[in-house]
């Protein structure tokens, strides 16, 4: 899908993407779908991935000083967990050996971030899960997912967004104009401010090169799409 050659991936799943229409937590049939495509590209692939808990807690449920910032954003880091360890079970029961890290250790549960042991399962086709972001609070989840994929020297990140195909010069649900872009680089995705990541995770993949696609994870069959090019995208690299 890039020039260079692709090995290492780190697939970006948000939250609320897996979220269930009728407010239940989980969508179990996707995720289960998403499983099945992980299992299928993990036999060519060395595979990480990043889960966000926006479908168990967001930031701007914070509004009025309930909580402070630190607790919620430690919060939102457990909500990551719950997707982890969900999404691992699921992955098992398609046959798939599945480690869970996370930044927030839990013993019996999670394994701490050690990137050398890291890499060993990941060069033994382990697929590797991480939760909890950086493990402190005031950081975003895409500075989180970047370091991961520095950490396990991912050629790629796939970021998948909910119900957008790529990156455009404004929100295209509510701007019908806004212009779609299918490739950028770096530095113009800096110069025109685009809402892709912010901007120390952006900072970090261009300096690791590491490139990114961006697409709609909610199409049907959506990561063996964008692993193979066969949708609508938008790619991002130096």
């Amino acid at each position: 899908m890039s020039k260079k050659e692709i090995k290492r991936v780190l697939i970006k799943i948000s939250g609320a993407s897996i979220k269930a229409k009728d407010n239940n937590i989980f969508n179990l049939d996707y995720i289960k779908n998403l499983a099945k495509q992980i299992a299928m590209l993990s036999k060519k692939y060395q595979i990480g991935i990043v889960i966000g808990g926006g479908n168990i807690w967001r930031g701007n449920m914070t509004t009025g000083n309930i909580f402070k910032k630190a607790n919620a954003d430690y919060m939102g880091m457990l909500s990551t967990i719950i997707n982890a360890i969900a999404f691992k079970d699921i992955l098992v029961n398609y046959g798939c050996h599945v480690n869970l890290y996370s930044a927030l250790v839990i013993n019996n549960v999670t394994k701490p971030i050690v990137i050398e042991q890291i890499n060993r399962d990941l060069s033994k086709k382990n697929i590797a899960i991480f939760a909890a972001g950086t493990g402190h609070p005031y950081f975003t989840t895409d500075t989180g997912c970047v370091i991961r994929a520095i950490d396990m020297n991912a050629d790629v990140i796939l970021m998948g967004k909910d119900s957008v195909d790529g990156v455009f010069s404004d929100d295209p649900q509510i701007n019908k104009k806004a212009k779609f872009y299918p490739e950028l680089k770096f530095i113009d995705v800096l110069k025109m401010n685009l809402k892709v990541m912010d901007l120390s995770a952006l900072t970090l993949c261009e300096q690791h090169n590491i490139d990114i696609y961006v697409f709609n994870i909610l199409q049907s069959n959506s990561l063996l799409k964008i692993i193979n090019k066969k949708c609508k995208f938008t790619h991002i690299h130096k």
